[in-house]
């Protein structure tokens, strides 16, 4: 088995107009390496190389701050991670809605701190960044993004499409960037609940369809004795669940972490890990019965990392 840590002491709120200055950046490193990129030619999408460092001049700075300012004065959302009191991350969303039927809501930023990436922080503010702008009616988020590899395989995992409808404004300002989108899910609802007694569980499985009635039974009696039990839901419909065993010392266990197949790859299962996570402020291990490749190297992108030598796979936060 494997364990999986996430870094703790990150802490995330929205931002205040009167924060936002160069000093908040003092501590803060976009530079970013970009070895090949995706280019579109000929209606298709490939591969080059293009070898160059993506830094910020204080130019650069200072219209980011005057962006950041503008953002929250005509009421967007500018959300921030910080580590030990510095900014490492941050996410900005406009609040006015354009793209005639798609509905969009632009997600005009998002930067983590090179000392920083690989923990976790985008996911957690991309997310956040979902959740603002489904409630402010959005139908998705549009994203001029940087069209690096690595950038581009970060919104592919957040599960970011090429955009349907281009925003010319956006082709014009940054004619390399892809125009991506991401689709808000609609009435997706999350409960966490900290004791379930067995009556409970067994109603509930009763209409969930996608598991087998023995794993239910089994579900069932690992779930009666977690301490907490978080879980998706689609209107009155049960799509997903993760649950974690408090050990008493600090720590608490994830064993399960159940999809709807219909709604795999949505974002929930990493939705359902980050609040988690935030339940027990980073002190969680995931554990896996099996290995699996493929799912390490996802927990590995949530921040995680394999505890050596743990039979079954232990997971473990850092």
């Amino acid at each position: 088995m494997a364990e999986l840590e996430f870094i703790k002491n990150i802490h995330y709120r929205e931002l205040c107009l009167e924060e936002i200055d160069r000093k908040l950046f003092e501590n803060f490193i976009r530079h970013q390496k970009v070895t090949r990129c995706w280019r579109k030619e000929n209606n298709i999408w490939i591969i080059k190389n293009a070898p160059f460092i993506d830094d910020w001049t204080e130019k650069d700075y200072q219209t980011l701050i005057d962006c950041l300012k503008h953002t929250i004065t005509s009421g967007g959302f500018v959300y921030a991670a910080f580590y030990d009191g510095s900014l490492k991350g941050f996410v900005s969303v406009e609040p006015v809605l354009f793209g005639g039927e798609q509905k969009y809501l632009d997600l005009s930023s998002i930067h983590v701190s090179e000392d920083m990436r690989g923990q976790g922080i985008g996911k957690s503010l991309f997310l956040a960044a979902k959740d603002w702008a489904k409630k402010k009616g959005a139908k998705k988020l549009y994203i001029s993004s940087h069209s690096a590899v690595e950038s581009q395989a970060f919104y592919k995992a957040m599960g970011c499409v090429e955009a349907q409808e281009y925003d010319q404004k956006h082709v014009e300002q940054e004619p390399y960037d892809c125009q991506l989108e991401c689709e808000l899910l609609k009435g997706i609802t999350y409960k966490t609940e900290k004791k379930f007694k067995e009556q409970q569980l067994k109603e509930l499985f009763e209409s969930v369809h996608w598991l087998s009635a023995n794993y239910s039974v089994r579900l069932v009696n690992a779930l009666v004795q977690s301490d907490t039990v978080i879980s998706a839901w689609d209107g009155d419909k049960l799509i997903g669940l993760i649950n974690a065993i408090d050990d008493g010392e600090l720590t608490a266990y994830a064993h399960y972490l159940l999809i709807n197949p219909e709604y795999q790859k949505m974002g929930i299962g990493t939705e359902l890990i980050v609040r988690l996570k935030r339940r027990y402020e980073g002190y969680l291990n995931l554990i896996l019965m099996a290995e699996n490749k493929e799912l390490v190297y996802f927990y590995e992108k949530l921040g995680f990392k394999v505890l050596e030598g743990a039979i079954p796979m232990v997971l473990q936060t850092l």
